[in-house]
């Protein structure tokens, strides 16, 4: 069962509205993921890495993902609902 955050957004943003905020840098956080998503913590995030749903790569102690698996489960997340 996925960790799947609800892509219900506080005004509404599209997908692409949502990719749209997602910083330009070749590894993304799961913080930038949660704040592109509106989300107040990345717990949801880290979750759907630990779940699989989201792949990504641990440098140190954190998560990056690459831009395009980002918008790729972004993408899922309208597609699930």
């Amino acid at each position: 069962m996925s960790n799947a955050p609800n892509l219900q957004t506080p005004c509404n943003a599209t997908v692409a509205d949502i990719i749209a905020r997602l910083p330009d840098k070749p590894l993304l956080t799961a913080r930038d993921l949660a704040d592109a998503l509106f989300m107040q913590t990345s717990a949801a995030v880290v979750a759907a890495i630990d779940d699989g749903s989201l792949r990504a790569v641990r440098v140190g102690t954190q998560y990056r993902v690459s831009p395009r698996e980002a918008r790729r489960w972004i993408r899922s997340l309208e597609a699930s609902k």
